[in-house]
Parts: C-alpha cells; sequence; structure tokens
C-alpha cells in the first residue's frame, strides 16, 4: 500500500471535499482527461458519457446497476478480493451490437443476476471479457427478449466465480463462451438448447444435486465435478468431457459418448486441500500434494483451477484508488492537503 499526499490550490478545495465526502466514486478515463461521478450512480452517469476506448474505473462500494452494457469500454473495480470491494446492484445486461467492439470487465462483484443477450438484429458479434469477478446470484446466458438463431457476443471468462447455484444457457441462444480457470455453480441448458461450442477449460462445477443432468451440448477439459452429497445422476451424453474427475459420483461419466481419461474420487478432502460448500471469499482451491500429481491435464498441468493457462488468481494487475480523505481548512499557504492510498502491488 503507497500512501500519496498531495497539496492543491484552494480553488480546487470544493473539488477535494467532494472526493472526500463521497465514498462512491466512478472514474472515466477519456484520451488522458478524467471526469469524476459521485453517488450510488456514478456508474450509470460514466457509463452514459463514456464512449468506445475509454475506462470506468470504481472506488470501493455498491453502485446502481446502468441496465444495458453494450459499449466497448474497460470496466474495472477493486477486485473480488479486496476489502472492501466494488460492487454492482440491480441485474445488469451484456450485449454486443457491434463486431468490432471489445469490452472488458475486470475485479467486480455483480450481487444481482447477469444476462449476456444475443444481438437479435444481427447486425454484429462482438466480444466480452469478463476477468476476476463474481457473479453472486448466477448468469443466464440468453436469447433477449425474443428466440433469435442469430449468435450471440463471443465470451470469455477468466478466474471467475458464478455462485447462487446457477448458470443457465437458454435455448436457441448460439453463446460462443469459453470458461478458463472458474468456479461454476450448477451449469443447466434450457429444452432446445443444441449448441456445441461452449466450453469449461480447468474448471470447478460445484454440483449439489441432479442438476447436472440438465447440462447438454457443453465441452469440458481438465475440470473437477464436485457433488456436495454421494450421487449416481449421470451427465448427458451429448457432453464432452476429457481429463476431468468427479467426486463423489462414480456414475457421472458413464453415458458420454464422447470424452476419455476422466476419473473417480470418493473423498473431497482427498482432492482439495480445502473446500467450502458454500461461497467462501479468499477459497483458492488447491489440490492436495498427492492430487496434483494423480489427476493431470491434457496440457500435463494439475486439473482444475490451480491448472492450466490461467491459474486461479483473483488479484487484479492495476492500481487500486482505496482511500481519500483531506485536510479540512487550506494552509496559510492557501493549499489544501489531500491524502490519497493507492494499492500498486496488485
Amino acid at each position: 500500500m503507497k500512501k500519496i499526499i498531495f497539496a492543491l490550490a484552494a480553488f480546487l478545495g470544493c473539488f477535494t471535499m467532494s472526493i472526500a465526502q463521497n465514498t462512491l466514486v466512478a472514474t472515466l478515463q477519456h484520451e488522458g482527461n478524467f471526469t469524476h461521478y459521485y453517488g450510488s450512480n456514478a456508474l450509470t452517469s460514466a457509463y452514459n458519457a463514456a464512449i468506445t476506448g475509454d475506462v470506468v474505473t470504481l472506488s470501493p462500494g455498491t453502485f446502481s446497476s446502468p441496465g444495458t452494457i453494450n459499449k466497448g469500454i474497460i470496466l474495472r473495480g477493486t477486485g473480488v478480493e479486496a476489502k472492501p470491494r466494488s460492487f454492482i446492484s440491480g441485474t445488469v445486461y451484456f450485449r454486443s451490437t457491434d463486431s468490432t467492439l471489445v469490452t472488458v470487465v475486470e475485479g467486480i462483484v455483480f450481487d444481482d443476476r447477469t444476462y449476456i443477450y444475443n444481438d437479435a438484429s444481427g447486425t454484429g458479434q462482438g466480444t466480452i471479457k469478463f476477468i476476476k469477478n463474481y457473479f453472486e446470484s448466477g448468469m443466464n446466458v440468453s436469447e433477449g427478449s425474443t428466440y433469435s438463431t442469430k449468435k450471440g457476443p463471443v465470451v470469455r471468462l477468466y478466474n471467475c466465480g458464478i455462485y447462487a447455484n446457477e448458470l443457465n444457457f437458454s435455448k436457441n441462444s448460439h453463446p460462443d463462451v469459453l470458461f478458463y480457470n472458474c468456479f461454476v455453480d450448477a451449469p443447466k441448458c434450457d429444452d432446445g438448447f443444441t449448441q456445441t461450442t461452449t466450453t469449461f477449460v480447468n474448471c470447478i462445477i460445484r454440483c449439489r444435486n441432479n442438476r447436472i443432468e440438465y447440462a447438454k451440448y457443453l465441452n469440458f477439459y481438465n475440470c473437477i465435478f464436485n457433488f456436495t452429497t454421494a450421487l449416481s445422476t449421470r451427465i448427458p451424453n451429448t457432453n464432452t468431457c476429457f481429463n476431468c474427475l468427479s467426486i463423489n459420483n462414480n456414475y457421472l461419466f458413464s453415458s458420454l459418448l464422447a470424452g476419455g481419461n476422466n476419473k473417480y474420487a470418493s473423498n473431497v478432502a482427498d482432492v482439495f486441500k480445502t473446500y467450502s460448500s458454500t461461497h467462501d471469499y479468499g477459497e483458492t482451491f488447491e489440490l492436495t500434494d498427492s492430487a496434483q500429481t494423480a489427476y493431470i491435464g491434457t496440457d500435463g498441468t494439475q486439473i482444475g483451477i490451480q491448472g492450466g493457462n490461467y491459474p486461479y488468481n483473483t488479484k487484479v494487475q492495476y492500481p487500486i484508488i482505496t482511500q481519500f480523505s483531506s485536510d479540512v481548512q487550506t494552509s496559510k499557504e492557501g493549499m489544501l492537503n489531500i491524502n490519497v492510498e493507492v494499492d500498486g502491488n496488485q
């Protein structure tokens, strides 16, 4: 943690005090210029003013959802393991309407359900990247308000956590979605879902019940399926699994027509050093020493969230302003001291 002290001219005093008195700040960066917005609707204000290539950075705290996000911007929070964190409250709809645009979202906790919509107009298939985010109320990859045969956006998730016992794929959604080193609660596909481009690589799939029977046309590589209680449910034969591990269910892979080298473990303690059956901030899902050598993925690294090309890490890679404060009065020289604490060791 680095503390930076500035001395600003008195005419900036009002601006400075507004920073000190507002705990919620959304900063819009546009071509080297910075604009600050304050309060619970700060994210909405910053997003509405943003254009392609801009960066919106959130302070700690809970921001109201801007509704739909469909611009080629970078949206940053303080990190899901930061104290305190950046939260977005309210449903968020991600939609891409331009094939040239890339939206990047990193280090944010989404309190409410998140939707990824098709572009029903068919005008474009842009890219959305989610990096080190938590989705506390699950995620829907859906077709929008009307069924569509148009392709949805290209979606990539890295080191994310999807909770609330639901990742849902709606029929006809035609997603192009890859999950890398993510924790995923119970993926499910609606009736009619027939797409095979959705793939999970080095993920942990938590299964609390027989919901996995509704996961169809999905691909799993180097993943760990953990059933919190012993079950005999089977994953549908429309799925593909390679180098995966099932805990507490030795029937899981028995119906598969495609896949191979899948294994079974009877005890979660034989696989993970620590494992929480509920959402636990700070959980790293590290394998035991024996499991690291017993369960090797297609790339030669350990299976699960700590292996592969994107080993699980929730720390963001950019500096975070964690605290603002300022003197109440200016000095005799007409200067005002501001203390800004910046965590630059992410």
